[in-house]
């Protein structure tokens, strides 16, 4: 994304005065829509407070403020909303995280997960919310976004998302276990040269009305690549745990890079409700598959954030209707095995469910882990960052 330097002066104000990235938003935008403007006010300033604290320059934060505004806005439906999205736990069509990394990157990388949604969806008339997100992909395409490839998103739509034969069949069902009608989403993670843009589907209905397993769907997407992004070895070595395990049966959604399909990652997401060490070690290897010098470190690392921590052990589940503000609700351990062209072995992330657990004891243990493993510069201040941020 294109910007013109590091401050923007207010026209007429004379040389030198600065105002905030938001403010030059504000001032260079007209919302009209009522609901755009309750959107607008109530999630842009988060916005803001997360670019500003990932360190991203005064222009990007200009640039990619304005490309929520343009972009996701519009796209958000009623104030509030009435629609249960499938991005994030407590049903709100959006999500903002910070993703730290040791290696590689000069800063945080600030990233939104989004649902579009509009005044039908969950209505009779598109109760699965396929229309806009249909009619987003358009507008993704016409933005012209840097390496943005839509082979992958043709490939797997077709088969994880229902068709309208399948939605009528269906007759309004929705996965059991759960509340939400999702589909699909999308997600962006606001990269210093430009968006990296990553999908998402939910199968599970397609599966459903299908009569085909989780396990078939996730093998025939994988096979049907072909030459397009041969993942097989690594798959194959995923597919025997997560059969050996049941995880099919708690597989949550799946994810890919949308981008040249040779470099992509595609990501199979699932959780579980035995939260202890022992699971996460499993899940970490697994089931003592994969073993390296890498993983065994990053399984080190993950245990000092365990520990740091102090999650309670115990079984956890995922139930209806969670609620942000309910802090007795508890979460399952949510993870992914991620396989790409021409690498044989999965690698594994953990989320750790920290959702009715003190915020500051957890807020201070990422914020000590944060220094542990060089990142000092973030894990010092990231107690008054989250602070700010509420």
């Amino acid at each position: 994304m294109e910007s013109s330097g590091e401050t923007t002066t207010l026209p007429g104000s004379g040389p030198g005065s600065t105002i905030t990235p938001l403010d030059a938003v504000n001032k260079n935008i007209i919302i009209r829509d009522v609901d755009q403007q309750a959107w607008w006010k109530t999630t842009a300033p988060l916005l803001a407070k997360v670019l500003a604290s990932a360190r991203y320059s005064h222009a990007q934060q200009i640039d990619y403020l304005t490309f929520y505004c343009k972009t996701c806005i519009p796209r958000l439906g009623p104030y509030p909303h009435r629609f249960r999205c499938g991005i994030s736990l407590s049903g709100l069509p959006l999500e903002f995280s910070v993703n730290f990394k040791q290696y590689g990157s000069s800063h945080p990388i600030a990233r939104v997960g989004f649902e579009p949604l509009s005044l039908l969806s969950g209505t009779d008339r598109d109760l699965y919310n396929l229309i806009p997100t249909r009619e987003f992909l358009g507008e993704l395409e016409r933005l012209q976004i840097p390496r943005f490839d839509t082979r992958l998103l043709e490939h797997f739509w077709p088969l994880h998302i229902l068709n309208q034969s399948e939605q009528d069949s269906l007759q309004g069902a929705r996965p059991e276990g759960t509340d939400r009608y999702s589909q699909a989403m999308f997600g962006f993670d606001l990269q210093d040269d430009t968006i990296s843009v990553k999908g998402y589907t939910l199968p599970v209905l397609k599966c459903r009305v299908t009569g085909q397993s989780v396990a078939s769907l996730h093998q025939e997407t994988v096979r049907s690549l072909g030459p397009m992004m041969d993942c097989s070895a690594a798959f194959e070595l995923m597919h025997a745990y997560m059969e050996e395990i049941g995880a099919y049966n708690r597989s949550a959604f799946f994810s890919w890079d949308c981008v040249a399909p040779a470099k992509s990652r595609l990501k199979f997401y699932g959780y579980d409700g035995d939260v202890t060490w022992s699971r996460i070690e499993e899940l970490w290897t697994l089931g003592g598959r994969v073993q390296s010098a890498t993983r065994a470190r990053g399984l080190e690392y993950l245990r000092q954030l365990w520990d740091l921590m102090e999650l309670p052990s115990g079984h956890r589940g995922l139930g209806e209707g969670f609620n942000p503000g309910a802090n007795t609700a508890s979460t399952p351990i949510v993870y992914n095995h991620e396989i790409k062209a021409g690498n044989p072995v999965p690698s594994t992330k953990v989320y750790l469910p920290v959702h009715g657990e003190n915020d500051g004891r957890i807020v201070r243990a990422v914020a000590e882990f944060l220094q542990i493993i060089g990142l000092e510069e973030y894990g010092t201040g990231l107690e008054q960052t989250v602070a700010d941020c509420l």
